[in-house]
């Protein structure tokens, strides 16, 4: 599957980045698992701030925060683990703190360390939200074999400088200058932005939880000078948006299913989870029949509250890998998920050319158990 590693990202994402506005159409909604509290950043007119995180799933505290009159507004508003492992990433005028850890005392140290520093941001990301069953429907072939892995996702879309040290690894011999990172810290010489899952064409492909269908389509990839890309035009593809939880600390994904043989549903339909909506094919950019299947995040991205993205009919098909995430978490030795502050500030976009702001995300295993697909 070379030339799909070659073509990193393009069966993912495209267009302009788009500014905050609210999908027409309302989310239907997972409920939130036991376990889960919420949290609020706040940064006033003044440049002070405040941060609450409550362990009920149904407090309230960005009202606490900004109570009637109050001249604040939201930064980030989400859910964090109460008794298991929380990421935060922690901003305040240029100061960056990044820290990973149990329940709600790294959140109390991140909180500690912003001290008296102005325009804190505080965005916290459990490290496991069990919601999603497995995206493809079982088959007579035993897993794993009816998934067989042969790209995954690279928490270093932008090439950025990396010591792989950092993370408890050395260099992979094969690609020593590759800064490409793979879930477990290891350097791999195929960058990508997904998991290809290896299967038979007509796989039936479900969704992993409730949502609705923000776009299904074939699109043209003949723009792309990948032989694949040329010769399997258009490309089936798929992306499903879900909601965990609700109102302002709801978290939203959006599962991108590429390279379908057969679509059964169209954009605007709600879906259920384990509703069947494709199967999987050959089709657009790609060396053999599978499954490129990838996780965005849409709320509590390193640089914004929500960004909902566009669909176009060109480039990566969806606005650059702002929120792309890796939904097995990361896992490595040593070291906290770098795609959360490797591209804090503004970095070029290649294929885009164009500059992207602040597209980073933490990751987080979304599996159910015993419902993860292969690949980790």
């Amino acid at each position: 599957m070379k030339n799909i590693a070659k073509y990193l990202l393009l069966s993912l994402t495209v267009g302009l980045l788009a500014a905050f506005s609210v999908q027409a159409q309302e989310i239907p909604s997972t409920a939130v698992p036991a376990g889960f509290g919420r949290y609020c950043s706040v940064i006033y007119q003044d440049g002070t701030w405040g941060m609450i995180s409550r362990p009920s799933p149904n407090s309230d505290p960005c009202k606490e925060l900004l109570p009637a009159g109050s001249n604040g507004k939201i930064q980030r508003a989400g859910l964090w683990a109460v008794g298991h492992k929380n990421n935060v990433l922690r901003t305040c005028d240029g100061d960056v703190g990044i820290y990973a850890g149990a329940g709600y005392a790294i959140i109390k140290t991140a909180y500690k360390d912003a001290g008296n520093k102005k325009n804190c941001v505080f965005t916290i990301s459990p490290m496991m939200l069990r919601v999603f069953s497995r995206p493809y429907q079982d088959n007579p072939l035993p897993l794993p074999s009816l998934a067989r892995v042969t790209n995954k996702h690279n928490y270093n879309f932008y090439g950025k400088p990396v010591n792989f040290a950092d993370y408890g690894r050395q260099p992979n011999p094969d690609c020593p200058t590759s800064t490409a990172i793979l879930r477990d810290g290891r350097q791999t010489c195929h960058p990508h932005g997904g998991y290809d899952l290896v299967m038979p064409t007509g796989t039936k492909l479900t969704a992993v939880a409730d949502g609705i269908v923000r776009e299904a389509r074939w699109r043209d990839v003949t723009e792309f000078s990948d032989t694949n890309c040329k010769n399997k035009s258009p490309q089936g593809e798929m992306y499903v948006e879900h909601q965990i939880g609700s109102g302002k600390y709801a978290e939203r994904f959006i599962t991108y299913y590429a390279h379908l043989s057969k679509i059964d549903v169209k954009k605007g339909d709600k879906v259920t989870r384990g509703k069947t909506l494709a199967k999987s094919g050959d089709s657009g950019c790609s060396s053999e029949p599978h499954l490129h299947f990838a996780v965005i995040r849409t709320t509590n991205l390193s640089g914004y509250y929500r960004l909902d993205p566009t669909y176009t009919d060109h480039g990566y098909g969806f606005s650059s890998p702002h929120g792309l995430i890796d939904h097995f978490h990361w896992n490595a030795p040593r070291g906290v998920d770098p795609w959360a502050t490797i591209s804090l500030e503004n970095v070029w976009d290649p294929t885009l050319k164009a500059i992207v702001k602040r597209p980073g995300a933490f990751s987080l295993w979304l599996w159910r158990d015993g419902e993860e697909p292969a690949g980790k």
